[in-house]
């Protein structure tokens, strides 16, 4: 079971990326896992989010420990490809924003986000 999800903003302060959190059963408090979307497609008008693509998997353990699994799932669904295209340093920009929000929710997911805050 995954929650509903939520954005990570861009560098412009636009949602960039929908990240969806997994359940994570008994390792509430020692794990995060969370799937991630980039943005790719806005409504007409330029109000809503339109259309997504798979961006990355995550894994991100209480002490600070992760496996990211990058780029579109293989098309046999049994992994990723690895691959991600960055269009300019503004991607790479954004890029480094999601990693940092990632670890950010992780820790405060594992109820972990007061004792870690030395780590930022």
């Amino acid at each position: 079971m995954t929650n509903p999800a939520g954005y990570v903003n861009d560098i412009r302060g636009m949602p960039g990326f929908r990240v969806t959190i997994e359940d994570p059963g008994e390792y509430r408090d020692v794990a995060f896992t969370a799937s991630v979307d980039v943005v790719t497609g806005w409504t007409a008008d330029g109000v809503a989010v339109a259309e997504y693509e798979p961006y990355l998997t995550c894994t991100i353990k209480w002490d600070g420990c992760s496996h990211f699994r990058f780029g579109k799932p293989w098309r046999d669904g049994d992994g990723r490809d690895g691959y991600l295209h960055f269009c300019g340093v503004d991607d790479f920009k954004n890029h480094a924003l999601l990693l940092e929000a990632l670890y950010r929710i992780a820790f405060r997911e594992m109820g972990r986000e007061d004792e870690d805050e030395a780590r930022w």
